[in-house]
């Protein structure tokens, strides 16, 4: 589900691959992120979610697979996927 609803984001242009905080609209230099509704990236400090690494998220937006997600990982983007319905 995850997996298609990033491609589904990528076709719709709503894919936020650049990594700036939506909330701060500051660069996100970290090495881990939050992602909030609509996998749109935050940092840690803005919204106060569980850290995902930015490499599992950037290959995630990339090759559109959950496979370098741990499960705690991927349970909280499919929470996090909820949030938009």
């Amino acid at each position: 589900i995850i997996e298609s609803y990033v491609e589904l984001l990528e076709f719709e242009g709503r894919l936020h691959e650049d990594f700036v905080c939506f909330l701060c609209e500051k660069n996100i230099k970290e090495d881990s992120l939050n992602l909030s509704r609509a996998f749109l990236p935050t940092h840690i400090t803005c919204t106060h979610k569980l850290p995902l690494k930015k490499e599992s998220i950037k290959e995630l937006f990339l090759n559109k697979t959950t496979l370098f997600l741990n499960d705690n990982e991927v349970e909280n983007l499919y929470i996090t996927l909820l949030e938009g319905f």
